[in-house]
């Protein structure tokens, strides 16, 4: 298995501080992902943060061939993956990487749970399924399931070769 990256958009820093820790937890690189023209305030409603479709990034990653396994962090808006992630996903070449999804969301809702990752469009990757974290989750349990989806993606890439 390549190298592993994880990749985050964050409005409030919940989803900064798992990545870092997910980052830490397996040897992972890191990137933030930005919008070229900020979303408006955190403290605006997200409604209006979902309204900008399809979002430029602000600055790419280079290197993003070398990588092999992507954890994909984002937060959970109304029931939405913020735009900017389809928008990361559309701008690299995803065939033959394996994306692993996790997300914040300060509320459960069952129907986030049971769809929310379906909608990312990754086309050639292995998609796994993602989890969803509450903002309170502490580091041991980031740093298990991350090792847990890093051996299943280990298996995947192994039985594919």
């Amino acid at each position: 298995m390549g190298r592993k990256l994880v990749a985050y958009y964050s409005a409030t820093d919940n989803t900064a501080k798992l990545a870092e820790w997910l980052a830490d937890s397996l040897g992972a690189d890191i990137f933030g992902i930005e919008p070229a023209n900020p979303y408006p305030s955190p403290n605006d409603s997200e409604t209006d943060c979902q309204k900008v479709s399809h979002p430029e990034i602000r600055c790419r990653r280079d290197n993003m061939c070398e990588y092999s396994l992507i954890f994909l962090g984002f937060p959970i808006w109304q029931c939405s993956i913020p735009t900017i992630i389809h928008s990361f996903l559309e701008s690299y070449d995803m065939r033959d990487k394996t994306i692993i999804p996790f997300a914040v969301n300060e509320q459960e809702c069952p129907i986030c749970q049971t769809s929310m990752f379906k909608d990312l469009a990754c086309p050639g990757a292995a998609l796994l399924p993602g989890h969803i974290f509450s903002p309170d989750v502490q580091f041991q349990d980031i740093a298990i399931w991350g090792q847990c989806m890093n051996v299943q993606a280990e298996k995947i890439t192994s039985d594919t070769i």
